[in-house]
């Protein structure tokens, strides 16, 4: 019984172009460090263990953190761009 015919092997070699594109795309850009920089943070690790509970106001008071600030605004330019690509993915 062969696994690899002709057609598993060109559906393989489809998955393998999209990896290489999406790792190209990762590696051209600061995106790995900053997550591996963040993965580290030794506040993630207690938060992991202990997660903190967060009410609306608790919330509200962890916007005024700057970092909080900046990793949310990160993460809503990250929506925006997924947004616009699947925009420009429908239309094609």
């Amino acid at each position: 019984m062969t696994f690899l015919n002709d057609q598993a092997i060109q559906d393989l070699s489809g998955v393998m172009a999209q990896l290489l594109k999406l790792v190209n795309g990762l590696t051209g850009s600061d995106i790995v460090d900053v997550l591996e920089t963040s993965l580290m943070d030794p506040e993630l690790d207690k938060a992991l263990i202990d997660p903190p509970k967060f009410g609306m106001f608790g919330i509200i008071g962890a916007l005024g953190d700057e970092d909080t600030q900046r990793g949310i605004g990160i993460l809503l330019t990250l929506v925006k761009a997924l947004g616009k690509a699947s925009t420009k993915m429908q239309s094609t």
